[in-house]
């Protein structure tokens, strides 16, 4: 059955993608023309708001990017498939596979192309660099997949790949900022009285609590600096609050350091991303959906009653928020993607 346009952002998408019996070329090539037709007609408009030009970027710029770029092209198709996975949470839907068919084929040309970023292809790999992004945060809340540890230690590989896109940008900023995807770079940067008070005081005690609790003066002044940022990060959602996606800039940012921290189960580090999380479910997107949910509570119980007084306001977020839990659950036979 072909796709059906749906209205942007209802999570429904159409009825049903044709079963995976991929035996030859001709019926590779029409999933693939199917997977291409959800992306421009239903997935394109998830990653933005339906009343911005970013819709443009996702919906014409970029796809017309993937016909000379094999790796963009694999990426698109691949997110196309994880995200109608999303809205039919089947644990045997075939589609899952298909999408990390494409993610391994497009990450082995990707790879190959990182250590040549030129003023040509730096808008390709920035632009696949934010779908990998997107099926790294996607991927272990779909039934199927296979968690490899906690949410927390799931998420902090999460981070590590989020950040080792950061370096992209930072090698290809200002060429970025030349071409059709350098709008993505500007955004209001906000004041922090555009912070609701609960956050701000939320924030402000952790920093309070670095101070008084981090021994250590290199490991405070990196959990500061993280704060810092998380700060900046809740400023810049609240002053662009059509902007999707602008909780992973925090995470392009911290210093590499603070991931094996996290790992460690280092108190400080912990509360820090219980705090940050939240961020990422108030993107409310299938893609960002369920983490919040999962990882605060795991925080909680890592943390012991010791520091419970310093996880009131994430664990407030997720007793009210009406988010969904994410879709995941105990699997059998569940599949494992290989971030490395």
């Amino acid at each position: 059955m072909s796709l059906a346009t749906t209205s942007p952002e209802s999570s429904s998408c159409s009825d049903s993608l044709m079963p995976i019996n991929p035996t030859s070329s001709l019926q590779c090539y029409t999933y693939d023309l199917e997977l291409m037709h959800h992306f421009s007609t239903e997935t394109c408009f998830t990653l933005s708001d339906p009343d911005d030009h970013f819709n443009h970027l996702w919906q014409i710029v970029i796809p017309k990017d993937a016909f000379f770029c094999d790796y963009l092209r694999d990426g698109l198709l691949s997110l196309s498939a994880i995200h109608f996975v999303s809205c039919y949470p089947d644990k045997n839907n075939p589609y899952l596979t298909l999408a990390i068919t494409h993610q391994n084929t497009a990450i082995s040309s990707y790879r190959r192309t990182l250590g040549k970023i030129t003023p040509a292809n730096c808008s390709t790999l920035f632009a696949f660099s934010a779908i990998t992004i997107i099926f790294a945060l996607s991927f272990p809340q779909l039934p199927g997949s296979a968690q490899l540890g906690s949410p927390v230690e799931e998420f902090a590989n999460v981070l590590l790949l989020i950040h080792g896109a950061g370096a992209i940008l930072n090698t290809s900023r200002e060429w970025i900022k030349q071409g059709e995807l350098g709008v993505y770079l500007q955004s209001d940067l906000g004041r922090p009285e555009n912070v609701p008070p609960n956050i701000h005081n939320a924030l402000d005690y952790l920093q309070r609590l670095n101070e008084a609790e981090t021994y250590d003066d290199q490991v405070k002044k990196l959990y500061s600096s993280i704060l810092s940022h998380l700060m900046v990060c809740y400023q810049r959602m609240m002053a662009n609050p059509k902007r999707r996606g602008l909780s992973l800039v925090w995470a392009l940012y911290i210093e590499p350091a603070y991931v094996p921290l996290i790992k460690g189960k280092q108190p400080m580090a912990l509360l820090i991303l219980a705090h940050y999380i939240v961020s990422l479910d108030m993107e409310s997107r299938w893609w960002s959906r369920g983490w919040a949910a999962q990882i605060i509570p795991d925080v909680s119980r890592m943390l012991g009653d010791e520091w419970q007084h310093a996880m009131h306001w994430p664990m407030e977020w997720v007793k009210t928020s009406d988010n969904a839990a994410g879709f995941n659950a105990p699997e059998t036979n569940a599949l494992v993607y290989n971030w490395s």
